[in-house]
């Protein structure tokens, strides 16, 4: 989308307003979040993606989000066959972005600036977790991490989280969503950083909810993280389960898929009678076909 005058004169306020801002916080704090939304608009939800560079790093977040969040946003807007130029500001706990661009067909982009909600830190204090710093501050709302989140941790029994773990947290896609479909399915895991550690090894609520689907309900989560990381998914287990191998200890089935022993490898080899999974794996490693 070509940028108009009136975009371009936003990048040029925001970037003379940061050479007034100290060197340190112009290397933390981004003067100017790019925007793009793109239709279409199902039940009320756009697609809402925000980007910043700092020196040496680039971020990018995208979501569905509420047209309604994007204050000042009118869906004609985003679907006008005319260039309009739009305003929104969107609200989070930590702070506001006021946000200008263009829409046209189905497409809008622009910049918005950032400015922190003074009553945050004493919320977060309130809820007995520190202040957080401008960074802080600002990638807590950037992520959509906020008192919402705070308050489902202390439901589920959590320990205080500091603001260094809000943010990671949000960094690493173990957002509000995440965190209460992981407890609704049972997995409180105690720390913000070992709720991280399983949505950084993929194990999401879909992965879970198939591994129960196949039979392996509640299961401890370390050793959900070990089946995820060793490649057993939902696919090898139906494999296993069509081959005639459904119900295994799990521990069983990460040394059948370490070994590299597949379903079509099951049935290449057991064409005389069942073979149990040790004689399989020691077939596999002598490189029985």
């Amino acid at each position: 989308m070509t940028r108009s005058f009136h975009t371009l004169r936003l990048a040029f306020c925001a970037a003379a307003a940061a050479l007034a801002l100290p060197a340190a916080a112009m290397a933390q704090v981004p003067p100017l979040v790019e925007w793009r939304v793109e239709a279409p608009i199902t039940n009320g939800q756009v697609q809402l993606e925000l980007s910043y560079r700092l020196p040496g790093h680039y971020s990018n977040y995208s979501h569905g989000a509420a047209l309604s969040d994007l204050a000042g946003f009118a869906p004609a807007d985003l679907t006008a066959a005319e260039t309009r130029i739009v305003h929104f500001r969107l609200h989070r706990d930590a702070g506001d972005f006021a946000c200008e661009g263009q829409a046209r067909m189905g497409q809008a982009s622009g910049a918005c600036t950032f400015a922190q909600n003074p009553a945050f830190a004493p919320a977060l204090k309130s809820r007995g977790v520190a202040a957080p710093d401008d960074t802080q501050a600002f990638n807590l709302a950037i992520a959509d991490i906020g008192l919402s989140y705070v308050d489902e941790l202390g439901h589920q029994a959590y320990a205080k989280p500091t603001p260094d773990d809000l943010v990671r947290a949000g960094q690493h896609g173990a957002n509000l969503t995440y965190l209460k479909t992981m407890g609704g399915l049972g997995y409180r895991m105690g720390q913000v950083g070992d709720l991280i550690r399983a949505r950084d090894h993929g194990v999401t609520a879909t992965y879970v909810q198939g591994l129960a689907a196949a039979g392996y309900a509640r299961v401890p989560i370390e050793d959900l993280l070990r089946a995820r990381d060793h490649g057993v998914n939902v696919a090898y287990l139906q494999g296993l389960a069509e081959a005639g191998y459904k119900g295994l200890p799990l521990d069983e089935v990460v040394r059948m898929r370490d070994h590299g022993v597949t379903s079509a490898f099951i049935r290449r080899v057991s064409t005389e009678g069942r073979l149990e999974p040790d004689q399989l794996i020691r077939l596999r490693d002598r490189g029985g076909d």
